[in-house]
């Protein structure tokens, strides 16, 4: 049960990091690092509460710290590995896209 609650949570934060960006990009605020915060930032979390809720039941009876260090050690990884790469993204590919729908 708990598996099922950690992925509706995990799609709907999924679903809401493209709501934000084109909320940023209707508003003309979607920038470089604006796109790679909002990306890396939600997906860290839909990470999170994938692998807290899903492993709460081993978490909560078995009471390992090295277990729960696991979680944000992965996150804070992937923090760091997603947030380049999107930025990176956003510069060789979107702005691009972005730039020839709107006409400019």
């Amino acid at each position: 049960m708990t598996w099922l609650i950690a992925l509706i949570l995990v799609f709907l934060v999924l679903y809401l990091i493209p709501l934000r960006m084109v909320r940023l990009h209707r508003r003309g605020k979607l920038t470089a690092s604006n796109f790679a915060l909002t990306f890396a930032v939600g997906w860290c979390l839909a990470l999170l509460i994938l692998f807290y809720l899903g492993l709460a039941e081993v978490l909560l009876s078995k009471r390992d710290p090295l277990l729960t260090a696991l979680g944000v050690i992965i996150a804070a990884v992937n923090f760091a590995l997603g947030y380049p790469i999107a930025r990176l993204f956003y510069r060789s590919v979107l702005s691009a896209l972005l730039k020839r729908s709107s006409g400019k």
